[in-house]
Formats: C-alpha cells, structure tokens, sequence
C-alpha cells in the first residue's frame, strides 16, 4: 500500500483480484454456467471457513450451515503478505513515496445456503442470524493487535460493485486507521469538547423532535434519512444510546439491527425491484482511547446515480433527492 503525503490516505494495491469470477456481463445478466460456489454443497469449491453459525450435527466446511464467513479467495489484504510485501515492494519511510507491505483480512461472509441474490429475501429470523455472525466476527478481529480498523460491507447488484450474486458480505480488517476515519473521528471528539454534548446524541434528539426524516424509531435503534444524506435514499440505523463499538454492542441491539436491515430493504425493494445499493458498518478504531465521542451506526446507500467529474474532483456530491421526501416513501407513508 501507498501513502498520499498530501492528504494521508493509503492506497491498496490488490491487482490479482482483477482476476476474480463474475457472474455478471455487459448486459447485467448472469451469466450461462450458473455454477455458484457459495451454494451449500459447494464447501470444497471454496476457501477455508473461519466460523459458522451451524446445525448442531453439521462440521467445519460441509453442509448443515445457515451463514459461514470464509477467508476472501481474491483479498486486498491477507497476513501471508504481511513479510513478503506480495513479492512487490519493502516498507519505505520516505515521506514523499511511503509505502508498506499490505497486510490484514478479508473474508466473504455467504448469508444463506440457498442460491438467493437479495439480501432482502432472507427470512427474518436469518437475517438476525446473518448479523449475530458480523458480531461474532467483528469481535474475532478486535483481538487481533495487528489490526487497527475494521469495516463490514455488502455490494449487492452490478452497479455498486458485485462481481457474485449469491447473497454475500465482506468484511476487511485493515493495519492503519484510515484518514477518513480519523477525520470523522476528530470531528466528533471536538463537537463534544466545543458544545460538550456528544454530536450523535444531539443530533439524534433533534432528528426525532422534527421527524420528518425519521423512518422507525426505538429504545434500541433509530433509522433515519439524515438531514445531510449525500445518496438517494441514503439511510443510516444508529444506536439511540452511547454504544461506540460493534463488538460490545448488546444482543438486543444486534438482534434488532437485523430486524430494521430486513424491514427497510424490504420497503426499498417495494419501491424498486433489484435496486443496486451500497451498506457499510462503522464501528470505532480497535484500541481507540477516545471513543465516547463516537458510535457505531450502518449506513445504506442505494446506487441510483454514477459519480461523475464534480463528485469526483470537488468531493461535493448532488442528491437528487431531499432526505424528507426519501424518508416519506420509506416509511411506506
């Protein structure tokens, strides 16, 4: 990985994953082999499991498996290279070409045994099943002390960056923290020093005061379309109190994670059917000494637009759609 001395941000250099499978074409349709190989039965055909959530009869790497995390066969980081640098380069302390040996890890976590392609398909009481295993994940990687930040992650449809069909996640634990973090990071710790309030708790109080962009809200969870949604029908579901860590977070909340990931996918396939879509769980840095200011939230962003020359050159994104108006049809109002 590479170092951007302007700005801090590392780049990962991956190319091999440039020869992963597709089941996609130009055309977005699958393609004729059919062969899917996160099927149950298919367990050979994959990479090693890392753990399970299994019938009680079943073993390691067979059938009997309602979702299994197995290490990523085309990662963008692995610990295999964490000495070998991937054959490409040593670490430089040269500050204007720093680099450093990409290391960490990167699994596929398969969310059903059946060959289903939409998340939202998934029965409720797997889906719970699907995040108690990100949890239990999650957890796994914050006790690795190599690893620094994690992030989950689905990429579901053509358009926001599936290469499989079959119903999947990934989860990636990386060495640094990344500057974008890092900056969201100081951002919240000085909005508490300055206003001496945590920004999520405010922010929450105020959005469920004007509830207009407020879709579902519990003692648990609130799911909302944020005032500065950057998406379409961008949503995120935040913990209505102080839980900055996914691995700590209770049962109870996990469990209904879940539940609210199930009702409001649900609700954007009513409104359109194979809506390609974007999510990604934030969770505090592991080791992180100043994480009070933070919270874990998921955050779901449908891929109803292409980034073009201003998104990508200023930062600065265009919505197309007011975060009122996406929360109005959400709620099925």
């Amino acid at each position: 990985m590479r170092r951007n001395p302007l700005t801090g941000e590392w780049t990962l250099y991956a190319p091999e994953r440039a020869a992963r499978p597709s089941n996609y074409q130009s055309g977005n349709k699958q393609e004729s082999s059919g062969f899917d190989p996160f099927a149950e039965g298919n367990e050979t055909k994959t990479t090693t499991e890392i753990l399970a959530v299994r019938d009680a009869d079943s073993v390691p790497n067979g059938p009997g498996w309602q979702v299994r995390a197995i290490f990523n066969k085309y990662p963008a980081v692995d610990f295999l290279s964490e000495n070998s640098a991937n054959g490409v380069e040593e670490k430089t302390k040269a500050f204007l070409f720093e680099s450093r040996p990409v290391y960490g890890a990167h699994d596929v976590i398969v969310e059903s045994p059946e060959p289903i392609t939409r998340f939202h398909e998934l029965s409720l009481e797997q889906m719970k099943n699907v995040f108690s295993l990100y949890q239990a994940r999650w957890k796994q990687l914050s006790e690795d002390s190599r690893i620094k930040y994690a992030l989950l992650f689905k990429n579901e449809g053509q358009a926001a960056g599936a290469s499989l069909e079959h119903v999947h996640s990934q989860c990636i634990g990386l060495p640094f923290v990344p500057a974008e973090v890092e900056r969201k990071l100081k951002s919240a710790e000085n909005y508490q020093r300055e206003r001496g309030r945590n920004f999520f708790e405010e922010w929450l109080e105020e959005e469920i005061a004007a509830g207009t962009r407020v879709i579902r809200a519990t003692e648990k969870l609130v799911v909302l379309c944020p005032f500065f949604s950057q998406f379409p029908y961008e949503t995120w579901i935040v913990p209505r109190y102080s839980s900055s860590r996914f691995e700590l977070a209770s049962a109870g909340e996990v469990s209904e994670l879940g539940e609210q990931v199930h009702f409001l996918l649900n609700r954007y396939a009513q409104l359109q059917e194979g809506l390609p879509f974007n999510f990604m769980l934030h969770s505090t840095p592991f080791g992180n000494e100043s994480d009070a200011s933070y919270r874990w939230y998921l955050q779901i962003t449908p891929r109803l637009s292409q980034l073009a020359g201003l998104e990508l050159g200023s930062g600065v994104l265009v919505n197309l759609v007011l975060p009122e108006t996406a929360a109005k049809e959400l709620k099925g109002a």
